[in-house]
């Protein structure tokens, strides 16, 4: 009997060293990195369970705060965040969450002349509201507090001045509200926490860009690439600076080229290009996808994505002509990837993109005779 319960206490000893308990860290870590996945379901489970566990944590209240937040759940984010306030006013990252909350909801539901007429004896409202604190959308019908979110994650950063992403929010908040030098002082803040992240010099160079000086926009887009070559909004922006404010359109349509194969639409290419045969056209429009307006209905497209080779800027797709009806591939053959066509035009496939489109010609015919009476 004693060999008995000697053995029972060992197995149970044994199988309490191998269990590990699934304590407040260990929910607010698994919390944590299911943000970082993007998985906020998960998130707001883990997060959920780390307050049954420590109801008095205000950052646990602060970090659910956020995957509400992207969620678009704002109110409710507000709510976590004055909830870890009210038991540390000192957490910037809960007055970061309701900062960027509290610039998502509409304090107006009435459209900007609807305001401005319900407040026009009070020129002193006026004056400090419509152009240094609300924000209205373009259709007139959404004002937004961004003064208060400046507020909020004002408060932030004199709690946290490592934390550049209160820059950036705030930085952009500024620009929404026409506030030039506030704006280029974050956006520069924010370059000196994080000097190779290329993002920072972009914002930096849209300001610059929106009010000027146009050199510097130029400057900082071309940091941009020589961080990351990828990135086409960088080359359509200098391309737009050198078009608009240098008058160089060789340049420019350099640049604006590069964007479209890099997956950034232009439009009227022709206006800053010399585009001189029509069918010539669609290599340049549309990137890396192709624009329904610009190919035959019936026809099976191909992704840019396959074809597009961004080591030596070509594109092995080469021009379709809008409103060709002639089946222009046959893509049975196991062997063929080049076609040409009537008037002598070639057309060149990778192995891949016909690999998916024998896959979906197969799929979609068998739905049709699934479907069939």
């Amino acid at each position: 009997m004693l060999r008995k319960r000697l053995i029972f206490l060992v197995v149970v000893f044994t199988l309490m060293a191998f269990v590990v308990p699934r304590d407040f860290n260990f929910y607010y870590q698994n919390g944590f990195k299911s943000i970082e996945q993007g998985n906020y379901a998960a998130a707001i489970y883990y997060l959920d369970s780390a307050i049954a566990l420590e109801p008095e944590a205000d950052t646990a209240y602060s970090l659910i705060a956020h995957p509400y937040y992207e969620l678009g759940q704002y109110e409710k984010a507000i709510g976590y965040c004055n909830k870890a306030l009210s038991m540390n006013e000192k957490n910037p990252f809960a007055w970061y969450v309701k900062g960027l909350a509290s610039a998502m909801i509409n304090v107006y539901s009435d459209s900007l002349f609807t305001v401005i007429k319900k407040h026009k004896k009070d020129s002193l409202w006026l004056a400090n509201n419509i152009f240094n604190r609300y924000y209205f959308t373009d259709q007139g019908v959404g004002v937004f507090d961004n003064g208060k979110a400046i507020e909020y994650l004002s408060r932030s950063i004199t709690l946290d001045s490592s934390y550049v992403w209160a820059y950036v929010h705030r930085a952009h908040f500024y620009y929404w509200l026409n506030q030039y030098e506030p704006a280029e002082k974050d956006y520069t803040k924010c370059i000196e926490l994080e000097p190779e992240n290329p993002w920072h010099y972009l914002n930096r160079g849209n300001l610059y860009k929106r009010f000027g000086p146009p050199g510097f926009a130029r400057d900082d887009y071309t940091r941009v690439i020589g961080l990351d070559s990828t990135i086409s909004e960088a080359y359509y922006n200098r391309g737009m600076v050198y078009y608009d404010f240098f008058y160089d359109k060789e340049y420019a349509c350099e640049d604006l080229r590069k964007a479209m194969l890099l997956g950034r639409y232009v439009e009227d290419l022709d206006k800053y290009c010399e585009v001189t045969e029509i069918d010539s056209m669609l290599r340049f429009y549309g990137g890396r996808s192709w624009r329904h307006d610009f190919v035959p209905s019936d026809c099976v497209c191909p992704s840019f994505e396959d074809l597009f080779d961004p080591e030596t800027d070509t594109i092995k797709e080469i021009e379709l002509l809008p409103g060709v009806k002639e089946k222009i591939i046959d893509i049975k053959d196991s062997q063929k990837t080049t076609w040409q066509l009537e008037d002598g035009r070639i057309i060149e496939i990778s192995k891949k993109t016909k690999e998916r489109w024998l896959k979906e010609a197969e799929e979609k015919r068998r739905k049709e005779l699934m479907n069939a009476p």
